[in-house]
């Protein structure tokens, strides 16, 4: 779109003549610039120091630091003023700079960090989705059209299968970067306000702090680095509550340098693309993993309380003070898939929170941070798995795991690439799991599953009719035929199968203040299966069960039972045990809670029917 409507009065001009002013802006757009000048800021921390009185040596390196840190993060803002005038499509290059303000990159930021580009472009009205913007942003689109050359040292061009998996690679490549570009600006925004809104930045040449915590005494923590500390105020309105970061120097000069190198390689290429002239011939660099970074590594911890965060080197940290359980930590649900190889278990991670069947496991990963950077601080890896998830072989198999002794090293293989590794000072603890009634009948199930090549969920529960079935077979050659003859027979006996699941779950409140979308009870208890479905009464008439994935839910109900006796009553007498322990008339005084419940009516397996019943006791 042209800057029509804009420099009506004003001509720019180049070798080869006149220019229009959109194109004229977008060129002059150089993003070498700032880079230029956070290069200079970065040579002179600790020079021309001469000039300062010798008692304002420290503060003023200090301070230093802290221009560098304001330059990267106004760079990070050029950059996402530049790549955001490529999204909105209402808006010409001109006008997208001039109405651009932290508050409209935030958003785009936001998307670059969760992975959500697709429908923030979805609802800048542009027309290609996250990949497709990319790889327009930065040549490949217009390398695969062959408008510009791949970079290749040779004449000959790759193949279209090499090309895509150069632009798949290294698409994933800047999708990571962006995200630790938006990482870096969204956690460190507010300590940039401080410095340009204000000047609310306090130095500290020696600091030496105490840290205390109900779980032990008083621990003192002395570095050697100096300290800069933003005054900032909490994101969201004009009344935000203000708190304190404290930042060492060396932080700020190591990570500014390090993001303004990420941002100024991306930058420059996607400012080559969106102004390539006619006929100009460009060379797109595939960016790939290791492309940038390196340089020593240095681990930080986060110490937090509610008035703010101080970030420090894990070398100055007291080992006592490095355990503490911080009250808020960042908290990451993932789920994944496992190998094991030699003495180290592998996880490969998907970014999910709902688990699958190719990805069973549960990971909850705390950190002991706030949410900073990924380098920060330390995680907790949690694993749980639910069994009905998991077929009888990989059953089994985290049965051997969980069994074992001498896992030494657990690795972490993330979607983009990275892979984390740790060293177990203790052995693994394993993936709790129930241990099996009767191993040689799953190890018969387990040979049926490989002989017929299908997948045989683990049984929650199985009839008398399928140990049969193992009965009979189970000395038999487990040829083709006869494995597709037992699988059948299982089959038969599942369609004859009908069991519940009971779920007690015990709330502290009354009904009335348990909210819609609360799900964490203060008490879940399993009290197992029971033979049978659930039988419903509604309206006269007598409901067995419902369709798969139906779900039917009654009112609670007053009781004059207290939660221990409802779960004594339910677990002698089952779901009859129900109607004994709700009374609808019940006079106030005499309530001691209130009962509900909710089914869910499973769908048919190789081992029957499942139904789950949630019993919900409310305390009065």
């Amino acid at each position: 779109m042209s800057g029509s409507g804009f420099f009506e009065r004003t001509e720019f001009n180049t070798e080869t003549g006149p220019q229009d002013p959109e194109e004229a802006i977008r060129e002059r757009h150089d993003p070498e610039v700032a880079y230029a000048h956070i290069l200079k800021l970065s040579a002179s921390v600790d020079s021309g120091l001469e000039a300062v009185p010798e008692e304002n040596q420290t503060a003023a390196e200090v301070y230093a630091a802290v221009d560098l840190f304001r330059a990267t993060i106004q760079y990070i803002e050029e950059f996402g003023t530049y790549l955001r005038a490529q999204a909105v499509s209402d808006e010409s290059f001109i006008e997208s700079l001039i109405r651009t303000s932290a508050s409209n990159l935030v958003p785009f930021f936001k998307a670059c960090q969760n992975h959500t580009l697709d429908s923030y472009l979805d609802d800048q009205d542009c027309q290609l989705n996250a990949t497709e913007w990319i790889s327009e942003q930065f040549g490949y689109q217009q390398m695969q059209d062959g408008r510009i050359q791949p970079p290749d040292e040779s004449s000959e061009r790759p193949s279209e299968e090499e090309l895509s998996e150069y632009i798949e690679g290294s698409i994933s490549y800047i999708e990571a970067e962006l995200e630790a570009i938006a990482t870096f600006y969204l956690n460190f925004k507010e300590a940039y306000n401080a410095v340009k809104h204000g000047n609310r930045v306090m130095v500290n040449p020696s600091p030496r702090f105490t840290v205390d915590s109900e779980q032990t005494e008083p621990q003192d923590l002395e570095t050697e680095d100096t300290y800069a500390s933003f005054l900032c105020k909490e994101s969201g309105d004009t009344g935000g509550n203000p708190y304190i970061l404290t930042l060492p120097s060396s932080f700020l000069e190591r990570w500014s340098l390090d993001i303004a190198d990420r941002v100024n390689q991306l930058y420059t290429h996607a400012y080559e693309i969106t102004t390539i002239s006619q006929g100009d011939r460009v060379s797109v660099d595939f960016y790939r993993a290791g492309a940038s970074g390196g340089g020593e590594t240095i681990s930080y911890f986060s110490i937090q309380n509610t008035d703010g965060t101080i970030i420090v080197p894990k070398k100055d940290v007291p080992e006592m003070v490095s355990e503490f359980e911080l009250e808020e930590g960042l908290s990451v649900e993932l789920v994944a898939s496992w190998s094991l190889s030699g003495s180290t278990l592998h996880f490969e991670i998907e970014y999910a929170t709902e688990p699958t069947p190719d990805y069973p496991i549960e990971v909850s990963l705390q950190f002991e941070e706030t949410d900073s950077l990924r380098e920060l601080g330390r995680g907790q890896f949690n694993f749980s798995v639910d069994p009905g998830r998991l077929s009888v072989s990989k059953y089994l198999e985290l049965l051997d795991i969980q069994n074992r002794d001498d896992i030494s090293d657990i690795e972490f293989k993330f979607p983009d690439g990275e892979v984390f590794t740790e060293s177990l000072e203790d052995s693994f603890e394993g993936i709790q799991l129930p241990q099996p009634e009767d191993r040689e009948f799953l190890e018969f199930v387990k040979r049926i599953e490989l002989a017929n090549q299908t997948r045989i969920p683990f049984p929650l529960a199985y009839s008398d009719e399928h140990y049969n079935v193992f009965e009979e077979y189970q000395n038999e050659d487990l040829d083709r035929d006869t494995a597709e003859e037992v699988l059948s027979e299982f089959k038969e006996a599942g369609e004859e199968t009908l069991s519940t699941k009971i779920i007690a779950e015990i709330w502290d409140e009354p009904q009335e203040q348990v909210e819609v979308e609360d799900i964490d009870p203060e008490q879940r208890l399993d009290l197992g299966l029971i033979d049978g479905c659930v039988e419903m009464q509604g309206d006269g008439i007598e409901k067995t069960r419902g369709e798969p994935g139906e779900v039917l839910k009654s009112e609670p109900a007053p009781s004059s039972y207290s939660a221990q006796e409802i779960i004594e009553i339910i677990e002698e007498d089952g779901i009859q045990g129900l109607s004994e322990v709700t009374e609808q008339e019940l006079a106030p005084e005499e309530r001691e809670s209130k009962v509900g419940y909710k089914v869910f009516f499973g769908g048919e397996t190789i081992w029957g029917t499942i139904d789950t019943l949630y019993v919900g006791i409310f305390r009065e």
